[in-house]
């Protein structure tokens, strides 16, 4: 028996996949840490898993950077960072490679539309304008 999915079908069953995958208890965030300074930097959002382990990146699923971020950078080595990222923050950036690469390996590219729908929903209120993928 062949089955046929429409593009919505498909983009319904990834985006149920994503939200089955990071359930309320299962994806929490935080503040970063500035670990030169030991200060909270609360332009910069980490989220993380449910196994979480004090601060361990392997475990961060995205960073939030907000705009305020690079526009805080001060120092002339940052200005390159600042002049590249700033106008195209607030950006999500996904860190964790081997989720990636999981859902890369099921939906191919087809995976990142609904994903960027599936966080827009479940946190509107950290507004994104680039999404950062890396494979």
């Amino acid at each position: 028996m062949k089955y046929v999915l429409e593009n919505s079908q498909v983009s319904s069953l990834i985006y149920k996949f994503i939200d089955d995958e990071f359930y309320e208890d299962n994806l929490d965030w935080d503040y970063d840490v500035n670990y030169d300074t030991d200060i909270l930097e609360k332009n910069i959002i980490n989220f993380f898993g449910d196994k979480y382990n004090n601060n361990d990146q392997d475990d961060w699923y995205f960073q939030y950077v907000k705009k305020e971020y690079y526009t805080n950078l001060e120092t002339n080595e940052d200005n390159r960072v600042v002049k590249e990222w700033s106008p195209k923050a607030p950006l999500l950036e996904f860190l964790n490679e081997e989720f990636t690469s999981k859902m890369n390996s099921m939906f191919a590219n087809y995976w990142k539309p609904s994903f960027e729908k599936w966080f827009s929903k479940k946190y509107p209120t950290f507004p994104v304008k680039t999404f950062i993928y890396h494979t």
